[in-house]
């Protein structure tokens, strides 16, 4: 690979692991607020599940952020966005315009899904810690 598809790797790493991390500091900064929303979509678990998520989401968005086990990285990302995305942002069961608003959240998740499956499978490129 060019240095510009480096470049460009190392970039989107960079957007896709800022989602997560920025994710898991917003669910830190407004913790009743998460716990409120995740009651609202009858989420288990939550005294374990939301430490749980920020655990993922910063780890695994610092993984992918810094090219250091970026498959390890992506892999928790995807493992974790699959069933986050399917309980919290189930358009299916919504109708008018919050519909639509869940469906678009479903399939901004999907694309995230989408480049985390390309890192896991092309890996970090040569800017990285150990590309």
């Amino acid at each position: 690979m060019d240095f510009w598809q480096n470049l460009f790797i190392l970039i989107s790493r960079l957007c896709i692991a800022s989602l997560y991390i920025w994710a898991a500091s917003a669910k830190l900064a407004n913790w009743r607020g998460t716990i409120a929303y995740m009651q609202s979509k009858n989420f288990p678990l939550i005294v374990l599940s939301l430490p749980i998520a920020i655990i993922l989401q910063i780890g695994g968005g610092v993984l992918v952020a810094l090219g250091f086990y970026t498959r390890v990285g992506a892999l928790i990302l995807i493992l974790f966005t699959i069933p986050a995305t399917i309980k919290m942002h189930d358009f299916w069961n919504l109708s008018g315009e919050m519909r639509t608003i869940e469906k678009t959240f479903f399939m901004k998740d999907v694309a995230i899904i989408g480049g985390l499956l390309l890192l896991l499978i092309f890996g970090p490129g040569n800017l990285s810690i150990n590309g």
